[in-house]
């Protein structure tokens, strides 16, 4: 556990801190997924790849979520639980720690999602816009909380993202399995009850950022990139659950051509 708990992230010194590596992984993604949308052939069948694929995921992200919990107690008992929704530390020593190596943990792990979209492509199905851009983001939104430190509202994405994506995966991995479950359509729910709550953490944020005497050190341009994609994330999530789970809504003339 020493490495964890003297983690310290440097700029270009730690892996994938240079922006160059989301600006890649982003065009390479949108490369990828398009010459595999559009190739000729039958689709490929990705079963036995998708089940070790999603089981590893939900193994990583529950081993994520535990670790940035367990970095937030911590740091709370150092800084108390103020530090967590309005760090005092220094901007460089902001990502100390145990918090600091889980969050980091949760951004690597935005590259490895990039492969959901890759098998979907292989097996020919259709890409939805959200998932392309949900996917193609993140990798650029985790790296700015650490070259623009902004630890405060991050480590809470890193936690709730982390839960939600255990029961994410857990569902891909029993629907592999050809095993029915019940609460598919709650995923999506769970998803904007999560960017609901990640936009109230920001605010929260901002007002302590700009009321204190001693603002809060967390970078605002950051947090401010990071509530711009949460906004996206929630209009284009509730506008999916809208049209999937919602029952429809009869007009009165529909009703009366179905009683004719």
């Amino acid at each position: 556990m020493e490495v964890v708990d003297n983690f310290k992230f440097v700029q270009d010194g730690t892996l994938l801190s240079r922006l160059e590596y989301p600006a890649a992984a982003m065009g390479l993604y949108l490369l990828l997924i398009w010459g595999l949308s559009t190739r000729k052939g039958n689709a490929i069948d990705t079963k036995h790849v998708d089940i070790v694929h999603n089981a590893l995921l939900v193994v990583i992200s529950a081993v994520t979520a535990v670790g940035v919990a367990s970095g937030a107690l911590i740091r709370s008992s150092e800084d108390g639980w103020y530090g967590l929704v309005c760090s005092a530390r220094a901007p460089e020593a902001m990502w100390d720690g145990r918090i600091g190596y889980w969050s980091y943990v949760f951004y690597l792990t935005k590259y490895y999602e990039l492969f959901d979209t890759i098998m979907l492509t292989l097996k020919k199905k259709t890409l939805l816009p959200l998932h392309v851009y949900h996917h193609m983001i993140m990798p650029l939104v985790g790296w700015t909380w650490f070259a623009f430190p902004w630890l405060e509202g991050a480590w809470y994405c890193a936690f709730i993202n982390s839960l939600v994506h255990v029961a994410m995966y857990s569902y891909y991995f029993l629907a592999t399995l050809k095993i029915r479950v019940w609460w598919k359509k709650y995923l999506t729910a769970c998803q904007i009850v999560q960017f609901i709550s990640g936009t109230v953490f920001v605010v929260t944020f901002y007002y302590l950022k700009f009321t204190r005497e001693e603002p809060c050190s967390g970078n605002g341009l950051s947090a401010l990139f990071s509530v711009a994609v949460n906004l996206s994330f929630l209009a284009l999530f509730s506008l999916f659950y809208a049209q999937n789970y919602r029952k429809p809504s009869y007009s009165r003339i529909d009703l009366t051509a179905k009683q004719k």
